[in-house]
Formats: C-alpha cells, sequence, structure tokens
C-alpha cells in the first residue's frame, strides 16, 4: 500500500512537471558560438541539440536582457565532464558582462560533473558564456532557464511584479507556468504564488522532507523487488517439487 502511493504521488509529480502552461523558446549554443542572444522573455538554454556534445569543442555566447534587469541562470540538466581538484576535464564559465575579460561568477576553473549547480545571477544586464572540451571526454551537456529578473538595488520591484523575496522579482505573467524562474522557486509555490498541482506543494516542502521521502521511495522500491524475487522463488520450488513428486 505503501509503495502504491509513492508511485501515484511521483507519477503526479512529474505529470505536473511536464505539463507547463507557458511554452519557452529553446536557443542552443551551438547555434549562436560568437553571437548575441537577445532576451526579453524567460527562454531555455541547452548546450547541443545532439545525445553527447562533440570533443574538442569550444564556444561562447552572450546574454543580453532589457535595461535595469539581470540574467538569472537556472539549470534543470547537467552533465559536463568529470571533476578534479583544480581542475575540469571540461568546463563551463559564466562571465559577469560582456565578454570573456569581466568577473568570472563560476569558480576560476568552471562548472564541471553532474551535480546540478546553484543559480547564477549577473550584477548587470549581459553575461558571457564559454563552454570548452577536450579531445577524449563525452558528456550530455547542459540545460538551463534563463529569466531576465529586476533587482530591488536597481529599481524598485512593483506590485506589478511578483516579488520573489530575495531581492529580485520576476514579470507576473511567468509565475505557475511549470519553470522556476525565482532563484528560491517561489514563482511556482503553492504558499507564496498561490499555484495549483502537486508540484507546487513539492516546492513548499522543506529539504528534509524532500530527503525523508527519497529514502521512503527508495525502500518502497527495494521492498517490492524483495517481495518479487521472493515470490518468484517460491513458486519456482514450487514447480520443482511438483515434479519430484510426478517423478516418484
Amino acid at each position: 500500500m505503501d509503495f502504491l502511493f509513492v508511485c501515484i504521488i511521483c507519477v503526479v509529480i512529474i505529470n505536473d512537471a511536464l505539463c507547463s502552461t507557458y511554452n519557452y523558446r529553446t536557443y542552443y549554443m551551438e547555434d549562436f558560438c560568437k553571437y548575441q542572444i537577445t532576451i526579453k522573455d524567460p527562454v531555455i538554454l541547452s548546450l547541443t541539440k545532439s545525445l553527447f556534445y562533440d570533443h574538442g569543442y569550444r564556444c561562447s555566447i552572450r546574454l543580453k536582457v532589457p535595461q535595469d534587469h539581470v540574467v538569472s541562470i537556472q539549470f534543470t540538466r547537467f552533465d559536463i565532464g568529470h571533476p578534479h581538484m583544480v581542475y575540469c576535464d571540461d568546463s563551463l564559465h559564466v562571465f559577469d558582462g560582456e565578454d570573456e575579460e569581466t568577473d568570472e561568477i563560476t569558480v576560476s576553473k568552471g562548472l564541471c560533473g553532474v551535480t546540478i549547480p546553484r543559480p547564477i545571477v549577473s550584477s548587470g544586464r549581459d553575461v558571457t558564456i564559454k563552454f570548452k572540451s577536450r579531445y577524449m571526454s563525452i558528456g550530455t551537456g547542459f540545460q538551463a532557464v534563463v529569466t531576465p529578473m529586476q533587482a530591488d538595488e536597481m529599481i524598485k520591484c512593483d506590485k506589478s511584479l511578483f516579488q520573489c523575496g530575495d531581492g529580485y522579482c520576476i514579470n507576473k505573467t511567468f509565475v505557475c507556468d511549470g519553470y522556476y524562474n525565482c532563484m528560491n522557486e517561489r514563482d511556482e509555490s503553492a504558499n507564496f504564488a498561490h499555484c495549483p498541482g502537486v508540484k507546487a506543494v513539492w516546492t513548499d516542502f522543506s529539504l528534509f522532507m524532500k530527503i525523508s521521502f527519497g529514502v521512503l521511495l527508495a525502500v518502497s522500491v527495494l521492498s517490492i523487488a524483495g517481495l518479487a524475487v521472493f515470490f518468484t522463488n517460491r513458486k519456482e520450488q514450487k514447480r520443482f517439487k511438483l515434479k519430484l513428486d510426478h517423478k516418484n
């Protein structure tokens, strides 16, 4: 019963997540290397259309949002190279300005690995993103939601905008649309944004509750797998016993 309940909840959450009410335009870095992408509304940014990115690949793009806005980058998928102590096999770098000569927002060795990085926000209206891979590496790249945001320190967030609660605000059009735009995810919250659905409730769960749910899910899966193996073995034993009785 517990396992069935967990499965139902998982299906509802996944379905809730997939059924976004707004379709964001998708840009691929490989199509805009050395070019600028001007963004007025939130978009999806991916590295490549292919399943894996190329070996020995280099690409750099510039993102620009409207005046009095900053750039927010929230990664939803990440698989770039292998992290080492002081360097990355492949890496993604984000710079706080129009070119690679500006301050780097990411750590000096860049972002790499499979752990989804924390949200990134610029101090102005431009960011430069640079990707590079070696000749003997493999990965699927990344996907991120890029959102133009307004900051209280640049222009006062008024009531016509949704207050993220962390000093930033976004257009209310993109609240409850199925994508996380606020860095604290409040724009998809049942509590703060009054969004409907299981995903909104899940967003309000504490980290402890999410971890507990994950543990419960893992235990449920292992339990049902164990029961399946037990009953399969028991069935085989009965068959074997019937064969022996038949021979005797």
